[in-house]
């Protein structure tokens, strides 16, 4: 033949469907070993060579995986996308990945369109759409939701332990010696999971001061302002003599970090500050901040492996995975005098 044989050309040959030459030419085990055989001996008489495109759209999506990040501009999620992929690679999977900003439609577009492209699942990092919404989707198509809580439906969902991470942040500042304690967001991070994590905080606040005969003070700071005016109002206001600062993440403690320089204080010497994002921001050797590990790699791993598992054996109830965080001390916390 002077053209490439096609599946068509090779089932017409080997005198079978072309659906039974695709399933034999991916090596389903749904194909008896004789007619396999016979399909892979016509094939390579024929010299028939696999178009990986067509591949992919025969194979209903198996090679593809989808992933909605609220955005990149946080280096959190930058290591969540990271960490999805090497996941997905070492799955065999191809991670396709896409920003939603927080827009429910762009959202729910994003991942109308992941379901035109036959991916066996999607993976949504604090997605922006309703629970009843996504929750009905998951009855037909197989959801996973990173980072947050998420009971509804059919949902998988994979999470840091938030009760966890609040109790190695108040009890580390308060064998520190700090006297009051401020959990701090900007107006940019205002979702569920700030709802979530200050809950959380002061959950594990009251936890501990009950006992505790001496313990700091505790206040959620509004996140109308900015969070360097944020400190710089509740430091006009406070009494406390050696306060400490929870960051929701890593960009506000770094904002933080700087606010509190510029007002004097320098963090570790004459206050505290705590991150949740354990990323290379915080780690930089100007900031060098005392951090929550979320273990992001786990985080990854755990949802890519959720959504395979429900793509291949779909119907089961939502499972709740939570992964348990580490506290890495660095420069901004415990410093003398106490």
């Amino acid at each position: 033949m002077s053209f490439r044989p096609t599946q068509a050309d090779v089932a017409r040959k080997a005198g079978v469907s072309r659906g039974l030459v695709s399933l034999a030419l991916s090596d389903s085990p749904r194909v008896n070993a004789k007619t396999k055989a016979n399909i892979l001996r016509v094939a390579s008489d024929m010299g028939y060579v696999r178009n990986q495109n067509a591949a992919f759209l025969s194979t209903s999506g198996t090679d593809l995986l989808g992933v909605i990040l609220p955005d990149l501009q946080n280096p959190f999620f930058e290591e969540v996308e990271d960490a999805l992929r090497l996941s997905a690679e070492e799955n065999k999977l191809l991670s396709l990945v896409s920003t939603a900003r927080q827009d429910p439609e762009k959202e729910w577009n994003l991942i109308n369109r992941y379901q035109e492209m036959q991916t066996i699942g999607v993976i949504l990092t604090s997605p922006a759409s309703s629970q009843e919404r996504l929750a009905h989707l998951s009855e037909t198509f197989p959801l996973v939701v990173l980072g947050l809580k998420y009971v509804a439906g059919k949902i998988d969902s994979i999470h840091m332990d938030e009760d966890a991470a609040a109790r190695l942040a108040i009890t580390h500042l308060a064998e520190c010696g700090y006297d009051r304690i401020f959990s701090l967001s900007s107006p940019e991070s205002v979702d569920q999971a700030v709802v979530t994590r200050r809950q959380a905080q002061r959950t594990a606040f009251e936890a501990l001061r009950k006992n505790k005969k001496k313990f700091p003070g505790f206040q959620a700071l509004l996140p109308d302002l900015e969070p360097g005016e944020q400190i710089r109002q509740c430091l006009e206001g406070s009494v406390a003599k050696r306060p400490a600062f929870i960051a929701h993440n890593n960009l506000i403690a770094i904002e933080a970090c700087t606010a509190l320089r510029a007002l004097g204080m320098e963090p570790g010497k004459d206050c505290g500050l705590i991150t949740y994002d354990d990323t290379y921001l915080g780690q930089l050797e100007e900031f060098s901040i005392t951090s929550i590990d979320q273990h992001a790699d786990q985080l990854g791993a755990q949802a890519v492996k959720a959504v395979a598992k429900r793509y291949a054996a779909p119907g089961a109830p939502g499972q709740e995975i939570a992964i348990r965080p580490s506290l890495l001390q660095r420069a901004t916390t415990c410093k003398q005098p106490r």
